[in-house]
């Protein structure tokens, strides 16, 4: 039986807009670039290459 691979799991860190709050991915393991998200979870950005977002800690500012 074939599954498919598991996506790599990332980190990302809460952004805080005048709108909602998004989460960044500061580097794609696909291209290497930056990614918002309005959620976490699974994830397919601009590129192409679905991921796994976590939220790595909660800042306070």
């Amino acid at each position: 039986m074939l599954t498919a691979p598991t996506p790599p799991i990332v980190n990302g860190d809460i952004l805080r807009t005048s709108g909602a709050e998004q989460v960044v991915v500061h580097h794609c393991p696909g291209c290497g670039s930056a990614h918002r998200h309005l959620a976490i979870g699974l994830r397919t950005p601009a590129c192409g290459n679905p991921y796994i977002v976590r939220i790595s800690q909660t800042r306070e500012a």
